[in-house]
């Protein structure tokens, strides 16, 4: 439950918090979300870190369509493994 809670659950309360202020940016305003390459095949980091990215992809098409209304644009980035 930690890893859903740490990769889904804080873009979705973030996105929810900072609404009211990004509706009043002036020309628009951007949301992007840092998603990974195991939202849609398997690496290495189990199915739980997976799952919580895909779940932040979905939430991340379904704020696109909601919030263009707003002139907010929601986009991901899902980069693939990074040597550290």
């Amino acid at each position: 439950m930690h890893i859903l809670s740490t990769n889904f659950m804080s873009a979705y309360r973030m996105s929810r918090a900072m609404l009211p202020l990004l509706r009043k940016a002036e020309g628009g305003a951007a949301v992007v979300n840092i998603s990974s390459v195991a939202s849609c095949m398997h690496i290495p980091t189990g199915c739980a870190y997976g799952a919580s990215k895909a779940a932040m992809e979905q939430l991340t098409r379904n704020l696109a369509v909601e919030w263009s209304r707003f002139g907010i644009r929601v986009n991901a980035c899902g980069p693939g493994p990074i040597d550290t």
